[in-house]
């Protein structure tokens, strides 16, 4: 059976699809080219949003440190925490004298001082000062000692099987190695984060007022500066060298990428901003079916009410591929026949199959658009013929 034809709209996908020729699409201008001849990056990936497939990737799974990279870790769970009441936004927190103790970028808490977890949150994110995300560390979990606990169990729950933190700030210390992670893991992070509309609302922040009127302006220059970027984190620590994790939207796609290991601030800006530009330029989602969507296909139905059965898609299915393979791509519908009453509406019948010359990439079931029960034998039975 050949499939519906490709339509222009639709919804959400399921697809795994790891492509390695990934730059192997038509030029876009040599300033942005000429950063995957001598990139200064000492790792990177791109990555969807949506599904996790990899679009592009350089020493991804190789562990560094990640500098403050470290507090995206730290706003997820305090959104987590935010989301099932264990902490309130308004909620009134004392500064530890801990919190005032830690260097690097920082919004100068006093110990004793009193702020609200929504301005420290803010204070993590925007600025990104680690004495703010130390103070809210110890307020969620009673020590940033728990805290760290809470930030391993939560990677090994995602799936960051190469990251073990050490602290909540991602800063250097003499006392222990640095956190360790990868390119890759972060990304997992990042998709996570970006599923909450509170983490890209935070992160999208360019400038905000927490305390009484304290300015407090973003890290990250992308923002407003990239058209669809939203977020999420900058950082630099002399081991992590300069790393940058961002997100954007186009044309319905969400794009993450993650830097790590550059030479300069600058540079990862522009390395950034290049990864997405080309991931923007070169993939493209097309949607195939929609939910409940009639394929245009029939079949036979044996001892049931009705002579044939309508297939619809079981649920929404769109695909990312290169922009340039589109031509490449067929969508088929395959199913039996026929096939023999009872059967319930949704029960799956075929399927629905998306190839990439001959690759499958993607498939969905083609259920019953309707329920046929068994019917009756409308002759009666012979009579026993035994005496």
């Amino acid at each position: 059976m050949t499939g519906p034809a490709l339509r222009p709209t639709g919804a959400s996908l399921a697809l795994a699809l790891v492509v390695a020729s990934f730059w192997a699409g038509p030029a876009c201008g040599q300033e942005h080219r000429a950063i995957w001849r001598s990139p200064t990056f000492q790792a990177a990936v791109v990555v969807d949003a949506e599904t996790g497939s990899v679009l592009y990737e350089r020493n991804a799974r190789e562990p560094r440190a990640p500098a403050s990279l470290v507090k995206m870790m730290v706003q997820l769970l305090a959104i987590e925490a935010l989301r099932v009441g264990e902490i309130g936004l308004e909620d009134e927190v004392v500064v530890p004298r801990e919190a005032c103790r830690v260097g690097g970028s920082k919004i100068y808490l006093w110990a004793g001082e009193k702020m609200s977890v929504r301005d420290l949150l803010y204070a993590v994110v925007v600025p990104s000062a680690n004495d703010a995300a130390t103070a809210l560390a110890i307020h969620i979990a009673g020590s940033t000692e728990s805290f760290v606990e809470r930030m391993n169990r939560r990677a090994k729950e995602l799936g960051m099987h190469q990251t073990t933190y050490v602290n909540v700030h991602g800063l250097d210390t003499s006392a222990r190695p640095p956190t360790r992670t990868t390119a890759f893991d972060q990304a997992i992070l990042a998709r996570a984060l970006v599923r909450d509309p509170a983490a890209l609302a935070l992160s999208s922040t360019r400038t905000t007022t927490i305390r009484s009127g304290q300015t407090i302006r973003s890290t990250n220059r992308l923002l407003g500066r990239f058209p669809g970027l939203d977020g999420l984190k900058t950082g630099f620590t002399s081991a992590a060298g300069f790393c940058l994790a961002a997100t954007a939207e186009r044309r319905g796609i969400r794009l993450i990428s993650v830097v790590l290991g550059s030479s300069s601030s600058e540079k990862r800006f522009n390395e950034t901003k290049n990864l997405l530009y080309e991931a923007f330029l070169q993939w493209q989602r097309i949607p195939i079916v929609a939910e409940g969507e009639d394929l245009g296909e029939t079949v036979r139905v044996i001892g049931g009410h009705g002579d044939r059965m309508r297939l619809l898609a079981e649920r929404d299915l769109e695909i990312l591929i290169p922009t340039r393979r589109r031509d490449d791509l067929r969508v088929t519908v395959t199913a039996p026949a026929s096939v023999r009453a009872p059967i319930g509406e949704g029960d799956e019948i075929g399927s629905v199959r998306v190839l990439l010359g001959d690759s499958l990439i993607a498939e969905c079931a083609a259920v019953a658009a309707r329920s046929v029960p068994r019917a009756e034998s409308e002759e009666p039975s012979d009579p026993d013929p035994t005496p």
